[in-house]
C-alpha cells in the first residue's frame, strides 16, 4: 500500500484520455474533484478506503461516459446518489459501502442491467432496498 497522504489534485480532471484511476487506500483526504467522475474515457475509478476523502457525486449528464467500475467504499463521500446514475450505461460494479450517502436509493438503479456487483450497505439511505411491484 502506498501512502500518498494528500488531496486529489483538481488537475487530474484534465486527463481526458485517462482510462483507469486507482488510488485505493492511499491516505487521500479533502474533497474529491467532481470532474473525476466525468472524465470521458475513464473505465475504472477506485478511490476506496480513503476514509478522509469527502465530497459528493455529481449529476451525470453525459450518457456516453464509459465508466465500468466505480469504487468509493470506506470514504466520507456523502449526499444523495443521483438519479442520473442510470446514465452510466456500462457500469458493472458500484461499490459505495461504508460511505455517508443519504436520501432514497434511486429507483433507476434497478434498471441498470449491466451491473454485476452492487454494494450500497452501511450508508444512511432512507430505504434499504428498492423493489417494484407488479
Amino acid at each position: 500500500m502506498v501512502n500518498i497522504t494528500s488531496m486529489i489534485p483538481a488537475s487530474l480532471t484534465n486527463l481526458f484520455f485517462l482510462s483507469a484511476l486507482g488510488l485505493r487506500g492511499c491516505g487521500l483526504y479533502g474533497e474529491i474533484p467532481t470532474g473525476i467522475f466525468l472524465l470521458p474515457n475513464i473505465l475504472i475509478l477506485d478511490v476506496g478506503r480513503n476514509r478522509k476523502l469527502s465530497g459528493h457525486m455529481p449529476e451525470i449528464v453525459d450518457s456516453s461516459l464509459k465508466l465500468e467500475e466505480l469504487r468509493l467504499d470506506y470514504t466520507d463521500i456523502s449526499g444523495k446518489l443521483p438519479d442520473s446514475i442510470r446514465e452510466l450505461k456500462s457500469l458493472r460494479i458500484l461499490d459505495i459501502k461504508n460511505c455517508l450517502f443519504s436520501g432514497f436509493i434511486p429507483a433507476t438503479v434497478s434498471n441498470m442491467t449491466t451491473l454485476t456487483s452492487l454494494d450500497l450497505s452501511r450508508n444512511y439511505f432512507s430505504e434499504h432496498f428498492f423493489c417494484s411491484r407488479k
